[in-house]
């Protein structure tokens, strides 16, 4: 099987510019004590993932504060604590990945905004 065609077209590379890579999914919430847990849940686009791929690291970023956030192989998720109704967050979701001088970059960020009610 030849892969070439893949080596410039996912979303690890540099160089894509592509489509956004993922989608928000939905919003799900828990009690946690006595805290209400909010899930904001992202899928990744698995066709947009070269064939090798086992895992993704997704950054994400809400207004630069550090997130909590958990993976699976096609899913990521930012969980918040009592978060304000009817606020609006906005996400900056991108991959990090190495680069050839083993920097860490940043690549394709999108941002993505969504009100919790």
């Amino acid at each position: 099987m030849n892969y070439t065609e893949e080596l410039n077209t996912n979303i690890y590379d540099s160089i894509y510019s592509g489509e956004k890579w993922f989608h928000f999914e939905n919003i799900y919430s828990y009690k946690k004590d006595s805290e209400l847990v909010v899930n904001f849940k992202f899928r990744i686009e698995e066709d947009l993932l070269p064939w090798a791929v086992k895992w993704l690291n997704v950054n994400i970023d809400l207004l630069g504060s550090p997130s909590q956030k958990s993976y699976t192989y096609t899913t990521f998720i930012y969980s918040m604590i009592d978060p304000e109704i009817g606020k609006t967050f906005c996400f900056t979701i991108s991959i990090r990945t190495i680069d050839q001088n083993g920097d860490v970059i940043l690549i394709h960020p999108y941002e993505e905004c969504i009100t919790y009610n």
